[in-house]
Formats: C-alpha cells, sequence, structure tokens
C-alpha cells in the first residue's frame, strides 16, 4: 500500500512573546520535539550548543541548527517559519526561517558537517522562492523533504 500522507515537519508563521533568539530557540526546540515525538529540553539544550558553536545563515533569512538524539535513527528536519523577523546573533540579522535538523546520537562523525553544506545548497537554491513558501504549510513541507533527500 503507499502513502497517502507524509508528516508535516512544519511549522508556518509561528508567532513569539518576543522576537530575540532565545525565544526563537525555545519555539524551535518545541516545534520540533512535537513533530518528532522528541523531548523538547534535551533538543533545546543541543540547539543551544549548536548555536555556540556557531548557527549557519542561509539565504540571508534561514538559520540552521542541528541537535543530536537517540530518539531518532535517521537524520529529520523541521522547517519553521516565523510570522515576524527574529534578529538573530550579532549584529542581529533578521531571520524569518529556521531549519532544525535533528541526527541520530550514533552517526558517523562526518553526518553533519554532509548535511549542513547539503542543506544550505538547497535552501540557497530555493532562495527566491523563499517568500512565497512562508505561509503556505504544503509547499514548505515539499522544500523541507527535498533537503535532507
Amino acid at each position: 500500500m503507499f502513502k497517502l500522507f507524509s508528516p508535516k515537519h512544519v511549522a508556518v508563521a509561528v508567532t513569539l512573546e518576543n522576537a530575540n533568539e532565545l525565544s526563537a530557540l525555545s519555539a524551535i526546540a518545541t516545534v520540533a520535539a512535537e513533530r518528532l515525538a522528541l523531548s523538547a529540553t534535551a533538543l533545546k539544550a543541543s540547539f543551544i550548543a549548536s548555536v555556540v558553536q556557531g548557527d549557519q545563515l542561509a539565504a540571508e533569512r534561514v538559520v540552521v541548527l542541528h541537535a543530536t538524539s537517540d530518539g531518532v535513527t535517521t537524520p529529520q528536519s523541521v522547517l519553521l517559519s516565523f510570522a515576524e523577523p527574529v534578529l538573530w546573533g550579532t549584529p542581529g540579522t533578521p531571520i524569518d526561517f529556521a531549519l532544525a535538523v535533528v541526527i541520530p546520537d550514533a552517526a558517523p562523525e562526518d553526518t553533519w558537517a554532509t548535511l549542513q553544506a547539503q542543506t544550505i545548497a538547497r535552501l540557497e537554491a530555493h532562495a527566491a522562492d523563499l517568500t512565497a513558501l512562508k505561509s503556505n504549510a504544503s509547499a514548505l513541507n515539499r522544500l523541507n523533504q527535498s533537503l535532507l533527500a
């Protein structure tokens, strides 16, 4: 039997109490935990560690973060759009999307470097489409599914 529906690992127009990096990290962890059935607390800690290591921006408006978890067996991604831009990092780059990639704890050491390069390149290739995708959950889900393929 074929699959009629694929899981939606996206969230559209996420609203934050405060449009800052810490509120965004909490929202990213919460949404990723809900979509992937993982612990939000553990994901948030891992995403913070990712930021400390140096987060990456794609298309000048997407922050790309990663976490590790023993609750996934293959890399998973969750793509969010924010209702209002979030000032990220120093000097405060306005971002309106976040890509959260969760990789298995047991993944080979170079897994994140490979996925990071791949996802950033694919996001850059879709830079012109991001505004149109911002409020379209189905289209955003299709983009998200293509990022780790």
